[in-house]
């Protein structure tokens, strides 16, 4: 409550206590009157319902001012509230036009930076095409892999090709980068068997970002680690048949732009495994 309303209080309280103190005594000095009182009895009730007239009003006039302090109060605590709400609101909305145009300068630099991949993997690609002067698949998968590897922050990464084996179709280990060979190492994967023999019959890309620990390991002379990314890729010929698979692990995610690059060098690439 702010200082008028106790002012009016403080009258209100001055005017009930000066009531109280007034007609106690003038109850007192009609008890007291003795043989005077039917002789005073009159006067004192007239003085009575005077002090009545005057007090009560009174009492009513300043409790209409302390109602209506009290009234202005709260409506002004109700308007500071609107306008600390709306103030909260509007910076709840800037802040979040802040962050929706950070997240889309974000999203536009990464776009940006995917197509600079894309042109140097593509130039790397059409390089190693105009060097090539006979087909030799290993060769081919491992030129295939360092140009990857030159865009690309790969950690390890594998490609396994389509080959006829037995009466049955196998995907078969043709070239690594920077790949440990571990002794429980399969090379070879029949169609369906497998992440690789998955990818290659369903004909999808698979990417995962929580990998099982000892999945893939990479090993250094400071130890061992298990990327977080793994990606693996379906090539494939222009009559849309599987002919080789690519496996690649990274600590750092794919954007969404490099995995549909990676995809599309099938087309480039196809008659490599022919």
């Amino acid at each position: 409550m702010n200082k008028r309303t106790f002012l009016y209080i403080g009258v209100e309280v001055f005017i009930l206590l000066m009531a109280w103190i007034t007609f106690s005594k003038l109850g007192a000095l009609q008890q007291s009157a003795g043989e005077l009182a039917e002789t005073l009895t009159s006067p004192l009730n007239n003085l009575f319902i005077w002090l009545a007239i005057l007090i009560f009003p009174l009492f009513i006039l300043f409790l209409g001012f302390i109602i209506e302090e009290i009234w202005k109060e709260k409506q002004a605590r109700a308007l500071k509230a609107q306008l600390a709400t709306e103030e909260l609101l509007g910076m709840q909305v800037e802040e979040t036009e802040d962050t929706e145009e950070a997240q889309r300068e974000k999203d536009r630099l990464a776009m940006e930076q995917a197509l600079e991949r894309e042109q140097k993997l593509v130039a790397c690609i059409q390089k190693m095409l105009g060097d090539r002067k006979e087909p030799n698949q290993k060769k081919d998968s491992e030129k295939l892999l360092s140009c990857i590897a030159s865009v690309y922050e790969i950690t390890q990464a594998e490609i396994f090709v389509r080959q006829r084996l037995a009466e049955t179709d196998k995907l078969v280990f043709s070239a690594s980068f920077a790949f440990y060979v571990p002794e429980e190492k399969v090379f070879e994967f029949e169609i369906g068997e497998g992440l690789i023999g998955q990818v290659a019959k369903a004909g999808k890309f698979l990417y995962l970002d929580e990998l099982p620990q000892g999945y893939v390991t990479v090993k250094s002379g400071l130890g061992s680690a298990t990327p977080n990314h793994l990606l693996i890729v379906p090539w494939k010929n222009p009559e849309n048949m599987v002919v080789a698979v690519l496996e690649i692990a990274s600590f750092k995610p794919f954007h969404p732009h490099d995995i549909q690059i990676i995809e599309r060098l099938s087309e480039k690439i196809a008659e490599f495994y022919a």
